[in-house]
């Protein structure tokens, strides 16, 4: 007779799914803004759906070294989400529930934290940015990542210092035994 799952086994089976949909999801959007980018050297009307319906056609035409840096933001985004969706996806293949304290689980952590922060910090310059280009031409309006993405970014390092204590102990009980 076949056991049933508990309930975080079940939560740990499905979360790989999703970090594949998420990683998966921010590939191609990485590839549709390049490809747009890449179409509107040729036909500038590219520019008007560049992805999900972002417009940047006025913005080509005001100044096309602007359009390169505001397509540059976005697709230097994508690649950082990504990159933290993949570093996720290797930390739950690799996670075990019978021995989740690990130093490898730690330093997985610690990276996804890292480079979670590196996405927050390219988010605001990308914001700083945002505003400056306003300024400048009129276009480019919205806010990419709020300020709030941080507090994720702090309880991610936050879990990562909890395995690595638990390592700790882990460990410092197997000498006593």
């Amino acid at each position: 007779m076949k056991q049933l799952k508990t309930r975080t086994e079940q939560i740990l089976a499905t979360m790989p799914i999703l970090a594949w949909v998420a990683f998966a999801a921010y590939v191609i959007e990485t590839g549709a803004v390049l490809y747009s980018y890449t179409i509107s050297f040729v036909d500038p009307e590219a520019a008007k759906d560049v992805y999900r319906g972002l417009n940047l056609y006025r913005l080509s035409k005001i100044n096309f070294w602007y359009y390169t840096q505001a397509i540059s933001l976005i697709a230097g985004l994508a690649v950082s989400k990504a990159v933290v969706a993949w570093l996720v996806i290797r930390a739950l293949t690799k996670f075990r529930l019978e021995n989740p304290f690990t130093m490898d689980m730690v330093v997985r952590l610690e990276k996804i934290s890292y480079a979670a922060f590196g996405t927050w910090v390219l988010a605001m310059v990308s914001n700083g940015h945002l505003a400056w280009m306003m300024k400048e031409t009129g276009e480019l309006q919205g806010n990419w990542i709020s300020g709030e993405f941080i507090f994720i970014i702090a309880l991610v390092y936050v879990m990562s210092q909890i395995f690595r204590r638990g390592v700790e102990i882990q460990t410092e009980h197997e000498l006593t035994v």
